[in-house]
Protein backbone atom coordinates (compact mmCIF):
# COMPACT_ATOMS: atom_id res chain seq x y z
CA UNK A 1 0.00 0.00 0.00
CA UNK A 2 1.41 3.48 -0.89
CA UNK A 3 1.81 5.87 1.96
CA UNK A 4 -0.46 8.42 -0.24
CA UNK A 5 -3.18 6.49 0.08
CA UNK A 6 -3.63 6.82 4.05
CA UNK A 7 -4.70 10.16 5.79
CA UNK A 8 -2.37 11.81 8.07
CA UNK A 9 -5.16 10.69 11.32
CA UNK A 10 -4.60 7.01 9.94
CA UNK A 11 -1.36 7.17 10.27
CA UNK A 12 -1.55 7.38 14.35
CA UNK A 13 -3.67 4.52 14.31
CA UNK A 14 -1.39 2.37 12.36
CA UNK A 15 1.54 3.25 14.05
CA UNK A 16 -0.06 2.66 17.17
CA UNK A 17 -0.87 -0.67 16.44
CA UNK A 18 2.45 -1.17 14.77
CA UNK A 19 3.69 -0.42 19.00
CA UNK A 20 1.06 -3.15 19.45
CA UNK A 21 1.53 -5.71 17.80
CA UNK A 22 5.54 -5.38 18.21
CA UNK A 23 5.01 -5.47 22.00
CA UNK A 24 3.56 -8.96 21.62
CA UNK A 25 6.73 -10.38 19.40
CA UNK A 26 8.92 -8.83 22.01
CA UNK A 27 6.53 -9.89 24.87
CA UNK A 28 6.50 -13.52 23.20
CA UNK A 29 10.19 -14.27 21.96
CA UNK A 30 12.51 -12.03 23.95
CA UNK A 31 12.36 -14.66 27.43
CA UNK A 32 14.38 -17.16 26.10
CA UNK A 33 16.93 -15.65 24.31
CA UNK A 34 20.36 -14.21 24.91
CA UNK A 35 18.99 -11.07 25.19
CA UNK A 36 16.26 -11.71 27.59
CA UNK A 37 18.01 -9.09 30.35
CA UNK A 38 18.34 -5.97 28.31
CA UNK A 39 14.33 -7.15 26.91
CA UNK A 40 13.03 -6.90 30.53
CA UNK A 41 12.27 -3.68 30.96
CA UNK A 42 10.86 -3.28 27.48
CA UNK A 43 8.57 -6.29 28.58
CA UNK A 44 7.74 -5.23 31.85
CA UNK A 45 6.89 -1.60 30.62
CA UNK A 46 4.61 -2.92 27.28
CA UNK A 47 2.79 -5.23 29.35
CA UNK A 48 -0.72 -3.33 29.54
CA UNK A 49 -0.17 -2.45 25.60
CA UNK A 50 -0.10 -6.27 25.47
CA UNK A 51 -2.87 -6.89 27.49
CA UNK A 52 -4.81 -3.94 25.85
CA UNK A 53 -5.42 -2.03 29.34
CA UNK A 54 -3.73 0.95 28.52
CA UNK A 55 -6.03 4.30 27.42
CA UNK A 56 -6.53 5.06 24.43
CA UNK A 57 -3.04 7.32 23.08
CA UNK A 58 -1.48 7.29 26.46
CA UNK A 59 1.01 10.02 25.44
CA UNK A 60 3.10 9.22 28.93
CA UNK A 61 3.16 5.38 28.42
CA UNK A 62 4.06 6.04 24.70
CA UNK A 63 6.83 8.12 25.79
CA UNK A 64 8.46 5.55 28.60
CA UNK A 65 7.52 2.70 25.54
CA UNK A 66 9.93 4.36 23.43
CA UNK A 67 12.77 5.09 25.81
CA UNK A 68 12.25 1.61 26.89
CA UNK A 69 12.88 0.48 23.49
CA UNK A 70 15.78 2.62 22.46
CA UNK A 71 17.85 1.92 25.84
CA UNK A 72 16.99 -2.07 24.80
CA UNK A 73 18.76 -0.98 21.17
CA UNK A 74 21.69 0.93 22.94
CA UNK A 75 22.43 -1.86 25.54
CA UNK A 76 22.65 -4.45 22.27
CA UNK A 77 24.41 -2.78 20.16
CA UNK A 78 25.13 -3.79 16.55
CA UNK A 79 21.74 -5.32 14.75
CA UNK A 80 21.95 -9.15 16.07
CA UNK A 81 21.64 -12.74 14.17
CA UNK A 82 19.38 -15.50 14.95
CA UNK A 83 17.02 -15.67 17.45
CA UNK A 84 17.99 -12.10 18.93
CA UNK A 85 17.51 -10.72 15.79
CA UNK A 86 13.37 -10.82 16.40
CA UNK A 87 12.82 -9.19 19.33
CA UNK A 88 16.00 -6.80 18.34
CA UNK A 89 14.25 -5.73 15.31
CA UNK A 90 10.77 -5.37 17.09
CA UNK A 91 12.23 -2.96 19.21
CA UNK A 92 13.64 -1.18 16.77
CA UNK A 93 9.80 -0.68 15.21
CA UNK A 94 8.22 0.23 18.66
CA UNK A 95 10.91 2.98 19.10
CA UNK A 96 10.34 4.04 15.37
CA UNK A 97 6.46 3.90 15.97
CA UNK A 98 6.74 5.72 19.18
CA UNK A 99 9.10 8.33 17.80
CA UNK A 100 6.81 9.12 14.82
CA UNK A 101 3.43 9.52 16.93
CA UNK A 102 5.57 11.61 19.20
CA UNK A 103 6.80 14.38 16.30
CA UNK A 104 4.50 17.36 15.71
CA UNK A 105 3.94 17.69 12.70
CA UNK A 106 4.00 14.19 11.26
CA UNK A 107 7.36 12.91 9.20
CA UNK A 108 5.13 11.12 6.27
CA UNK A 109 8.87 9.69 5.31
CA UNK A 110 9.27 8.13 8.96
CA UNK A 111 5.90 6.54 8.48
CA UNK A 112 7.10 4.84 5.04
CA UNK A 113 10.52 3.83 6.51
CA UNK A 114 8.43 2.10 9.45
CA UNK A 115 6.17 0.32 6.37
CA UNK A 116 9.75 -0.62 5.04
CA UNK A 117 10.52 -2.53 7.85
CA UNK A 118 7.77 -4.14 8.80
CA UNK A 119 7.57 -5.83 5.21
CA UNK A 120 11.15 -6.32 5.67
CA UNK A 121 10.31 -7.92 9.46
CA UNK A 122 7.69 -10.41 7.33
CA UNK A 123 9.43 -11.04 4.23
CA UNK A 124 12.86 -12.48 7.04
CA UNK A 125 10.37 -14.86 8.30
CA UNK A 126 9.17 -15.97 5.09
CA UNK A 127 12.84 -16.51 4.52
CA UNK A 128 13.64 -18.05 7.78
CA UNK A 129 10.92 -20.06 7.19
CA UNK A 130 12.02 -21.87 3.40
CA UNK A 131 15.59 -22.02 5.42
CA UNK A 132 14.48 -23.83 8.36
CA UNK A 133 11.84 -26.25 6.09
CA UNK A 134 8.91 -25.16 8.23
CA UNK A 135 5.79 -25.50 6.15
CA UNK A 136 3.85 -22.65 5.85
CA UNK A 137 -0.04 -22.10 5.17
CA UNK A 138 1.18 -21.21 1.67
CA UNK A 139 4.69 -19.76 0.47
CA UNK A 140 5.32 -16.28 0.95
CA UNK A 141 2.42 -16.16 3.59
CA UNK A 142 3.35 -13.01 6.04
CA UNK A 143 4.45 -10.38 2.63
CA UNK A 144 0.68 -11.98 1.83
CA UNK A 145 -0.79 -11.28 5.14
CA UNK A 146 0.44 -7.71 5.35
CA UNK A 147 -0.78 -6.58 2.18
CA UNK A 148 -4.00 -7.94 3.52
CA UNK A 149 -4.09 -6.04 6.58
CA UNK A 150 -3.66 -2.89 4.90
CA UNK A 151 -5.91 -3.42 2.86
CA UNK A 152 -8.02 -3.21 5.92
CA UNK A 153 -6.47 -0.26 7.11
CA UNK A 154 -8.66 1.91 4.63
CA UNK A 155 -11.21 1.56 7.32
CA UNK A 156 -9.98 3.31 10.04
CA UNK A 157 -11.50 6.57 11.08
CA UNK A 158 -8.75 7.69 13.68
CA UNK A 159 -10.71 7.08 16.55
CA UNK A 160 -10.54 3.76 18.68
CA UNK A 161 -13.89 3.10 17.43
CA UNK A 162 -15.43 -0.70 15.95
CA UNK A 163 -12.66 -0.27 13.23
CA UNK A 164 -9.52 0.09 15.35
CA UNK A 165 -10.53 -2.57 17.65
CA UNK A 166 -11.29 -4.93 14.61
CA UNK A 167 -7.82 -4.26 13.13
CA UNK A 168 -6.30 -4.70 16.97
CA UNK A 169 -7.94 -7.85 16.79
CA UNK A 170 -6.30 -8.18 13.40
CA UNK A 171 -2.56 -7.50 14.52
CA UNK A 172 -2.94 -9.42 17.22
CA UNK A 173 -3.33 -12.98 15.36
CA UNK A 174 -0.95 -12.04 12.88
CA UNK A 175 1.73 -11.26 15.79
CA UNK A 176 0.49 -14.56 17.52
CA UNK A 177 0.83 -16.45 14.31
CA UNK A 178 4.26 -14.95 13.59
CA UNK A 179 5.43 -15.40 16.91
CA UNK A 180 4.55 -19.20 16.12
CA UNK A 181 6.38 -19.20 12.84
CA UNK A 182 9.78 -17.63 14.63
CA UNK A 183 9.24 -20.27 17.60
CA UNK A 184 9.03 -23.04 14.75
CA UNK A 185 12.54 -21.60 12.71
CA UNK A 186 14.22 -21.13 15.60
CA UNK A 187 13.61 -25.06 17.24
CA UNK A 188 16.70 -27.01 17.00
CA UNK A 189 14.24 -29.87 15.82
CA UNK A 190 14.03 -27.51 12.60
CA UNK A 191 17.81 -28.83 11.72
CA UNK A 192 16.57 -33.03 12.13
CA UNK A 193 16.84 -35.01 8.97
CA UNK A 194 13.99 -36.77 9.84
CA UNK A 195 10.16 -36.58 12.07
CA UNK A 196 8.59 -40.00 12.55
CA UNK A 197 5.11 -39.70 13.57
CA UNK A 198 4.09 -41.97 15.98
CA UNK A 199 0.92 -42.88 17.66
CA UNK A 200 1.84 -43.37 21.32
CA UNK A 201 3.00 -41.23 24.04
CA UNK A 202 6.64 -40.54 25.30
CA UNK A 203 6.79 -42.55 27.96
CA UNK A 204 5.51 -45.62 25.63
CA UNK A 205 8.15 -44.81 23.07
CA UNK A 206 10.53 -45.11 25.86
CA UNK A 207 9.80 -48.63 26.96
CA UNK A 208 9.97 -49.67 23.13
CA UNK A 209 13.44 -51.51 22.83
CA UNK A 210 16.43 -50.39 20.84
CA UNK A 211 15.15 -46.54 22.28
CA UNK A 212 17.05 -45.19 25.22
CA UNK A 213 15.06 -42.11 26.21
CA UNK A 214 16.07 -39.68 29.66
CA UNK A 215 12.84 -37.14 30.66
CA UNK A 216 13.64 -33.38 29.97
CA UNK A 217 12.33 -30.42 32.06
CA UNK A 218 11.11 -28.87 28.96
CA UNK A 219 8.63 -31.86 27.70
CA UNK A 220 11.08 -32.98 25.66
CA UNK A 221 13.03 -36.70 26.06
CA UNK A 222 16.63 -36.28 24.64
CA UNK A 223 18.08 -39.86 23.82
CA UNK A 224 19.47 -42.55 21.30
CA UNK A 225 18.02 -45.65 18.91
CA UNK A 226 20.09 -48.19 18.48
CA UNK A 227 20.24 -50.43 15.18
CA UNK A 228 22.09 -52.51 12.89
CA UNK A 229 25.35 -51.71 15.60
CA UNK A 230 24.67 -47.81 15.05
CA UNK A 231 23.56 -45.30 17.82
CA UNK A 232 21.19 -41.92 16.95
CA UNK A 233 20.52 -39.33 18.31
CA UNK A 234 16.88 -38.46 18.76
CA UNK A 235 14.40 -35.88 20.86
CA UNK A 236 10.88 -36.88 21.61
CA UNK A 237 8.34 -34.46 21.98
CA UNK A 238 4.18 -34.75 22.62
CA UNK A 239 3.92 -31.50 20.35
CA UNK A 240 4.68 -31.09 16.65
CA UNK A 241 7.79 -28.31 17.73
CA UNK A 242 8.65 -27.75 13.86
CA UNK A 243 4.85 -27.79 12.39
CA UNK A 244 3.38 -24.84 12.18
CA UNK A 245 -0.29 -22.89 12.14
CA UNK A 246 -2.52 -25.53 10.15
CA UNK A 247 -0.04 -28.43 10.30
CA UNK A 248 -0.08 -28.25 13.90
CA UNK A 249 -3.56 -27.70 14.46
CA UNK A 250 -4.17 -30.77 12.60
CA UNK A 251 -1.73 -33.19 14.86
CA UNK A 252 -3.38 -31.07 17.92
CA UNK A 253 -6.76 -31.93 16.96
CA UNK A 254 -6.08 -35.84 16.92
CA UNK A 255 -8.00 -37.81 19.77
CA UNK A 256 -4.98 -39.93 19.88
CA UNK A 257 -1.59 -39.92 21.61
CA UNK A 258 0.81 -39.05 19.83
CA UNK A 259 4.64 -38.38 19.98
CA UNK A 260 7.18 -37.25 17.23
CA UNK A 261 10.54 -38.69 16.71
CA UNK A 262 12.88 -36.01 15.56
CA UNK A 263 16.47 -38.06 13.83
CA UNK A 264 19.35 -36.06 12.84
CA UNK A 265 20.90 -38.80 10.88
CA UNK A 266 20.50 -38.24 6.59
CA UNK A 267 21.10 -42.79 6.60
CA UNK A 268 17.21 -43.99 5.33
CA UNK A 269 17.89 -47.50 6.47
CA UNK A 270 18.07 -46.45 10.47
CA UNK A 271 14.35 -44.58 10.06
CA UNK A 272 13.14 -48.03 8.40
CA UNK A 273 15.28 -49.87 11.13
CA UNK A 274 12.67 -47.08 13.83
CA UNK A 275 9.51 -47.70 11.91
CA UNK A 276 10.14 -51.70 12.02
CA UNK A 277 11.14 -51.30 15.66
CA UNK A 278 8.25 -49.40 16.69
CA UNK A 279 5.45 -51.46 14.49
CA UNK A 280 2.04 -50.54 13.23
CA UNK A 281 1.83 -47.08 15.61
CA UNK A 282 4.07 -45.84 13.47
CA UNK A 283 2.19 -43.51 11.21
CA UNK A 284 4.23 -41.01 9.24
CA UNK A 285 7.82 -40.27 8.10
CA UNK A 286 8.77 -36.53 7.25
CA UNK A 287 11.81 -36.85 4.99
CA UNK A 288 12.72 -32.99 5.57
CA UNK A 289 13.87 -31.86 2.53
CA UNK A 290 12.66 -29.68 0.26
CA UNK A 291 9.81 -31.37 -1.51
CA UNK A 292 7.71 -31.09 1.67
CA UNK A 293 7.04 -34.96 1.48
CA UNK A 294 5.36 -37.20 4.45
CA UNK A 295 5.57 -40.78 3.99
CA UNK A 296 2.84 -43.38 5.11
CA UNK A 297 5.06 -44.95 7.95
CA UNK A 298 4.21 -48.77 7.16
CA UNK A 299 5.53 -47.77 3.29
CA UNK A 300 8.26 -46.23 3.62
CA UNK A 301 10.57 -49.02 3.17
CA UNK A 302 9.01 -49.15 -0.11
CA UNK A 303 9.99 -45.61 -0.81
CA UNK A 304 13.23 -46.24 0.68
CA UNK A 305 13.84 -48.71 -2.11
CA UNK A 306 12.75 -47.41 -5.04
CA UNK A 307 15.42 -46.78 -7.52
CA UNK A 308 14.47 -43.08 -8.27
CA UNK A 309 14.43 -42.44 -4.85
CA UNK A 310 17.53 -39.74 -4.14
CA UNK A 311 18.62 -39.39 -0.44
CA UNK A 312 21.50 -36.98 1.46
Amino acid sequence: MNVSTLSPHQYDSVAWLTIERFSRLVDGLSGSSAIARQCADLRRVVSPIVDGSYAAEDLSLLGVTTQAAGRLMESVGEEPAGAEYYPFKAAELIAMSGEFLLTTPRNEKAFGLILQWVDRYAGHIDWHMRSSRIWPDRPGQFADEETLLRLAWGRLTGDRDAGYAAARADVVRLADRQTSAIRCCLAPESSCQYVVTVRMTAAELAGVQQFELASGADGRRKGRFAAAGRRVDVVVSEAPIVYFSTNADQFDRDDEDLAFVHVWDPDPALVRDMVEAIGPRAQWVDYRDRDERLIAAQRFHEVMAAPDQAWP
